[in-house]
């Protein structure tokens, strides 16, 4: 048998660090807006610690955020993909506009970079031509 070992309140890449470890899985990683919390804390899992299982299992975690969008700006698409796909946020709407700014380059965005949202919005990216 397969020991679960209890991963809440222990930081998100120390809980997969944990996981993977132990021959488990990490499953799914869903985001909850805690503002007055440390991002990243694991508060809770879908198997709980203590529990054994015969094969090995996904553990699915569910992580604090604190709702603040991630700043794009003056990265390429490339780049900020990245940044959201490390994060509960998603991309939105990709808009190419004429601008002052180096061609490829991110310039604007909606929500705008360290807005506190109660809710995970995707971000429009605005890159200039």
């Amino acid at each position: 048998t397969i020991p679960i070992l209890d991963t809440g309140n222990i930081h998100l890449e120390r809980a997969k660090s944990m996981i993977s470890q132990s021959t488990l899985e990490v499953g799914e990683v869903s985001y909850m807006i805690v503002p007055d919390f440390m991002p990243n804390m694991v508060i809770s899992q879908s198997a709980y610690g203590g529990m054994e299982v015969d094969v090995p299992i996904k553990i699915d975690l569910e992580v604090t955020h604190d709702g603040k969008v991630p700043n794009l700006i003056g990265l390429m698409i490339n780049d900020a993909s990245i940044v959201i796909d490390s994060s509960p946020f998603s991309m939105g709407e990709v808009v190419y506009v004429e601008s002052d700014s180096p061609s490829g380059v991110i310039f604007k965005q909606l929500p705008e970079a360290n807005m506190s949202l109660t809710s995970f919005e995707p971000i429009n990216i605005y890159i200039s031509k």
